[in-house]
């Protein structure tokens, strides 16, 4: 589902000078929601989670969005696959594969 909303908000050859979403609604598209796949991305825990000297979040990889306003995201420490919806992501940085604990 998040590849063709992505691909609906790219420009293709088939629609010259504009998206698809453009040609078929004649609304532009709002991009700045978009990040990085792959990235890390820093869950938030709610207090109810966690005890007072806890860590804040949890470092997981970046999936997609979802149809809902949460962010898929993976924990590969866990093996686990959760939809948060309070998330500060990394851009720059990615998990590294070869050792699940340590980031590149």
């Amino acid at each position: 589902m998040w590849a063709t909303h992505e691909l609906n908000r790219s420009p293709t050859l088939s629609v010259k000078d504009m998206t698809p979403k453009q040609a078929w609604s004649d609304l532009k598209s709002a991009v700045h929601y978009f990040r990085v796949f792959g990235c890390i991305a820093y869950a938030h825990i709610t207090d109810a989670q966690s005890k007072k000297l806890d860590e804040k979040g949890t470092k997981c990889v970046h999936l997609g969005s979802n149809e809902s306003k949460g962010y898929k995201i993976y924990d590969p420490t866990q093996n686990k696959v959760t939809i948060s919806r309070y998330v500060v992501f990394e851009e720059s940085k990615g998990w590294n594969w070869s050792k699940k604990r340590k980031v590149t």
